[in-house]
C-alpha cells in the first residue's frame, strides 16, 4: 500500500455535503461489525465526558462549566450526559502560541453543570507507542471492508482497503497508539491556524483491538491516556491526513488522526478556565450575627452622616 499522504482535512462536515446529518455520529472502529462501543469502558476514561454538539461535532467537558474543542466547531450547544447545554455567550476564547497562528483549540463556558467528573489534563506530551483511547462523533462506518484501486475506483486491482459511511450511529470509542508527536500542523494559506499535535495511524495489522480513525464529525473529540492509575486528557481530535485523491467520505487503513497536544496547551487551559465564584454557605448562627454587623454598621453610618 503506498504510503506518501498529504492531504489534511479538517473533521467537519462542510468537507463532505453529501454526507447526511444522522450519520455524523461516531468515530470508526475495525472491530467487529463497527457498531460496538457505545458505552463506556469497564476501565472509564471519561467518555460520558465527551459530548455532541447540535452540529453533529464533538467537545470535552472539563468540569466547572467549561468545555474544550476546536476552534471550528465554536461555541455550540452540547449535550452531555443526556442533557443538553447552551453555551454562554461571548464565554469562548481561542487558545494562541507564542508567535504565528492559533491553534486549532478553543474553550467555552456552558450554562449549567453536568454531573460528570473533572477531567485530569495531560501532564506530558504522549510518547511514540502510547496507548490512547479516543471519542467523537464522526460517521458511523459500514459493516464490511471496501477496496479500491489506484485511482479510487471499487474494482481490481485492491490497492487500498478501508471503510466507507453506514447507517446511523452513535457516539463510540475506539483505541490506537501514538505514532508521531512533535508536529506543527497548518491549515491555510496562509495558515489560519497551527497546532502542536500527536498522531496515530489506522492499522489493517497489528493494530489495537479496537483500532480506531477519526472521520468528519469527530472535531472536538478527546483522546486519552492512563498514567500511573489515572485518566488524563491527551488530545483533542481536529484534522485527518489521507492519501492522495482519497475521498473524504472513507476510512483508509494508513489514514491518520490528528489531534491537538494538550500538554503543550495545559497551562493557558487552566489560565482559562477559572472555575466559577462561589460563595460558601454560612451556618444560621454566623450568618444572624453578620446581619446584626451589617445592621451596627448602617445605624453608624447614618449617626456619622447625621
Amino acid at each position: 500500500m503506498p504510503h506518501v499522504r498529504f492531504q489534511l482535512r479538517l473533521l467537519t462536515a462542510c468537507f463532505v455535503a453529501q454526507l447526511l446529518a444522522g450519520m455524523a455520529e461516531s468515530v470508526v472502529i475495525s472491530s467487529g461489525n463497527g457498531t460496538g462501543n457505545t458505552t463506556p469502558p469497564a476501565d472509564d476514561f471519561g467518555f460520558e465526558n465527551v459530548g455532541v454538539t447540535d452540529t453533529g461535532l464533538s467537545g470535552v467537558y472539563l468540569g466547572d462549566g467549561w468545555v474544550l474543542t476546536a476552534s471550528h466547531v465554536g461555541a455550540r450547544p452540547i449535550t452531555l450526559a443526556g442533557v443538553t447545554y447552551q453555551a454562554i455567550a461571548n464565554s469562548g476564547v481561542w487558545l494562541t502560541n507564542t508567535s504565528g497562528a492559533p491553534p486549532d483549540l478553543f474553550v467555552y463556558e456552558i450554562n449549567g453543570f453536568p454531573n460528570l467528573p473533572h477531567v485530569a489534563l495531560s501532564s506530558a506530551t504522549p510518547t511514540v507507542g502510547e496507548s490512547i483511547s479516543c471519542a467523537g462523533s464522526g460517521w458511523t462506518r459500514q459493516a464490511t471492508l471496501t477496496t479500491w484501486n489506484q485511482s479510487w475506483q471499487e474494482a481490481p486491482p485492491p490497492v487500498y482497503r478501508g471503510y466507507k459511511p453506514g447507517g446511523p450511529g452513535t457516539r463510540r470509542w475506539g483505541t490506537n497508539l501514538v505514532a508521531a508527536t512533535g508536529s506543527d500542523i497548518s491549515i491555510g494559506d496562509p495558515p489560519q491556524t497551527t497546532t502542536r499535535s500527536i498522531e496515530t495511524l489506522f492499522d489493517e495489522v497489528g493494530g489495537t483491538t479496537h483500532e480506531s480513525q477519526a472521520v468528519v464529525g469527530d472535531s472536538g473529540g478527546g483522546c486519552f491516556a492512563k498514567r500511573s492509575g489515572t485518566w488524563e486528557l491527551v488530545g483533542v481530535m481536529f484534522a485527518i491526513l489521507l492519501f492522495p485523491n482519497q475521498p473524504v467520505s472513507t476510512a483508509v487503513f494508513g489514514d491518520a488522526t490528528i489531534a491537538a497536544d494538550v500538554a503543550f496547551y495545559r497551562t493557558q487551559i487552566e489560565q482559562l478556565t477559572p472555575p466559577p465564584d462561589r460563595v460558601p454557605a454560612l451556618p444560621a448562627i454566623a450568618a444572624a450575627a453578620l446581619a446584626s454587623l451589617l445592621v451596627l454598621a448602617a445605624r453608624r453610618m447614618r449617626t456619622v452622616r447625621s
